[in-house]
C-alpha cells in the first residue's frame, strides 16, 4: 500500500501505480503468449478507483478499510461493468484473464525450477495444469519436478547461483551452522553481491531472476567476492572459523581413498561431473606429488597434514565455474 501508492489511493484522486501493477507484475504481464495486450490503459483506471479506500494504520503498520474513501460508483473492467471493489475486482481479474494468468505463473514456475529461458511446450502444460486443477501451484510443481524434462542433462547446473543461493549453498555444502557474525557477513556480501537480501531495488525483484537479466548475478565484480567468501568459510576469517575438513571428510563414502574422497566431494559440491584433467588436477592438490595410494597414510598418521590438504582440496574444487551453477 505504501510502496505502491494504495494509502494515496482515493475517490477523489485516483492513484494507478498498485493498479498497474497488480496485472503486469504480479498476476498475467502485458501481454498474452501471443502478444495479444492484456489490459488497457482504461482498465488501469477503472481497477485503481475499486482499489480505493485502504490505507496504513501507521501506529501498528495494518491495512485498513475507509468507505469514505472508496469509490463505490459503477466501473468497467475487461468490458465488464459493476460496482467493484478490491475483493469483486480480484475475482473478475481470474475469471477474466484466467489463461493469460496461468500461463504467466507457469513461465514464473519454469524459470524459477528449470531454466531462466522457457520451454514453450512445457510451459503450456504447466499452465493448462494450473487451469484444470483450481491453480494449485503444488500440483503443477509435482508434474515439473518429477518430468523427464527437468532431469534433462541439458537444465544440470544450467542456472546461475543466485547471492542468496550461493551462500546458503556454502553453509549446507560444508555443514556449517551460521553464527550471527556469519549471518552478518551474510547480509553485507549479499548487498555487495547483488542482491540486498530481503530489500530488492523494486517491485519487480532482482533483475538476476529475470530471463532476460539472469546472467546479471556474475561479474568481474561479483567473482571475487563470492570467492571471498569460499576462503573465509575453508579458512577462517571474516565470522568464520577454520573449517574441520577432517569431520567433514568422515562423512564421506570411503575418507582414507583419495580418488573416493574426489569424486564424493565432486558430486556433493558441482552439480555435473568433471573432466579428468580438472580430476587430476585435484589428485595433485591432495597427494603433493605423493603416489595415490599414500593417502590413507597421511589420513591416518598426519591429520594435520590431511586436514589442511582438504582444505585445499575444498577451495579449487568450490571456486571451479561449475560451483557457480545449479
Amino acid at each position: 500500500l505504501i510502496y505502491l501508492n494504495g494509502n494515496e489511493n482515493t475517490n477523489v484522486e485516483p492513484n494507478e501505480n498498485y493498479a498497474r501493477e497488480v496485472m503486469e507484475l504480479f498476476s498475467m504481464g502485458i501481454n498474452g503468449p501471443d502478444g495479444t495486450p492484456n489490459y488497457t490503459q482504461q482498465d488501469i483506471a477503472e481497477a485503481a478507483r475499486a482499489l480505493t479506500g485502504w490505507v496504513v494504520n501507521m501506529n501498528n503498520l495494518t491495512s485498513e478499510f475507509v468507505p469514505s474513501r472508496h469509490d463505490s460508483g459503477q466501473k468497467t473492467i475487461f468490458g465488464q461493468t459493476g460496482n467493484y471493489n478490491y475483493d469483486s475486482f480480484i475475482t473478475l481479474l481470474i475469471q477474466q484473464r484466467t489463461p493469460q494468468i496461468a500461463h504467466f505463473i507457469a513461465t514464473k514456475l519454469y524459470s524459477w525450477f528449470v531454466h531462466p529461458a522457457p520451454n514453450d511446450t512445457v510451459v503450456e502444460q504447466l499452465a493448462s495444469d494450473l487451469q484444470n486443477n483450481n491453480f494449485s501451484i503444488a500440483h503443477a510443481l509435482r508434474r515439473l519436478l518429477k518430468s523427464a524434462h527437468f532431469f534433462d542433462d541439458a537444465f544440470i547446473g544450467a542456472r546461475i547461483k543466485s547471492p542468496a543461493e550461493y551462500m546458503v549453498g556454502i553453509l549446507r555444502g560444508l555443514s556449517i551452522s551460521p553464527s550471527g557474525s556469519i549471518l552478518e557477513r551474510f547480509r553485507e556480501m549479499g548487498f555487495a553481491l547483488g542482491q540486498d537480501i530481503l530489500n530488492p531495488p523494486n517491485v519487480a525483484g532482482w533483475p538476476g531472476y529475470s530471463p532476460d537479466e539472469y546472467r546479471a548475478w556474475i561479474t568481474t565484480g561479483t567473482i571475487p567476492d563470492r570467492s571471498s567468501i569460499i576462503e573465509s568459510a575453508i579458512y577462517g576469517g571474516s565470522g568464520f572459523e577454520e573449517l574441520d575438513t577432517l569431520a567433514l571428510a568422515s562423512d564421506l563414502s570411503d575418507p582414507t581413498d583419495a580418488n573416493a574422497i574426489i569424486e564424493d566431494f565432486v558430486a556433493h559440491l558441482l552439480p555435473a561431473p568433471v573432466s579428468e584433467e580438472v580430476v587430476d588436477t585435484m589428485i595433485d592438490i591432495l597427494m603433493q606429488g605423493s603416489p595415490v595410494w599414500e593417502w590413507v597414510v597421511i589420513y591416518t598418521s598426519d591429520p594435520d597434514s590431511a586436514a589442511a590438504r582438504l582444505r585445499d582440496l575444498l577451495s579449487f574444487i568450490m571456486n571451479l565455474p561449475e560451483h557457480q551453477l545449479t
